[in-house]
């Protein structure tokens, strides 16, 4: 199925536009992440670092990816 993947932080340095990716039928999260870190090791700390979302609403690694949806990664975030 396929998915895209929008980075947001200092990731979209890495990946200004959106990414579009096909993985797995009913994969989760946390393997679309480990596809990612397979595809580019400078996402290796993705995982373990960052918060997801599926189209604008905060996602769990265990969670369901649904087919054609938007994946938010969102990095921690400082400033003022």
């Amino acid at each position: 199925m396929q998915v895209t993947i929008q980075f947001f932080g200092h990731y979209s340095d890495l990946y200004p536009e959106p990414l579009p990716l096909t993985v797995p039928d009913e994969a989760t999260v946390g393997e679309v992440v480990a596809l990612l870190t397979e595809r580019d090791p400078r996402l290796s700390r993705i995982g373990t670092h960052c918060r997801f979302a599926i189209d604008a609403e905060y996602a769990r690694l265990e969670d369901r990816v649904p087919p054609d949806s938007l994946m938010a990664v969102l990095p921690p975030m400082s400033g003022g």
